[in-house]
């Protein structure tokens, strides 16, 4: 899996790469393809490499506004899937491209007992995803 091509899993050590990348399964992103809605339960995680993602609210008034671009920087999902709760927004390709996806249930560790990279949203209810090693790391903001 080329790990360079998204900055958030090239910024991950190797060692904390090789316990994610079995999990890490190449996926083409269709442009206009609906990855969650909002209020949907979020499992899987979507790394990108060279697609970009809308993120979208729609607000009480019935308006949409779009809260969130991300491309090769970020993730897709993290923050949902890995803290248990519903999207807040609804994920749409905007741009076509490829990346990879997992189940977030990797991301958490997968009851791996040895040092393993810890992806969890910091602090709660932010929606800020914190992915570093368990020893502190770096931080990146999706």
């Amino acid at each position: 899996m080329p790990r360079e091509r998204n900055l958030l899993l090239k910024s991950l050590s190797a060692a904390d790469f090789s316990l994610i990348e079995p999990h890490l399964r190449p996926l083409e992103f269709k442009q206009h393809k609906v990855l969650f809605e909002a209020g949907q339960s979020v499992s899987t995680v979507y790394f990108l490499y060279n697609a970009i993602v809308s993120l979208v609210v729609t607000l009480s008034t019935g308006e949409s506004i779009e809260a969130a671009m991300v491309g090769r920087d970020g993730v897709i999902g993290a923050s949902a899937a890995l803290d248990g709760r519903v999207s807040l927004s609804r994920a749409i390709v905007l741009i076509a491209g490829d990346g990879a996806a997992c189940n977030a249930e990797a991301l958490k560790g997968g009851g791996n007992t040895k040092p393993h990279t810890a992806l969890s949203v910091d602090p709660p209810r932010t929606g800020r995803l914190r992915a570093g090693t368990t020893d502190g790391g770096l931080q990146c903001h999706a």
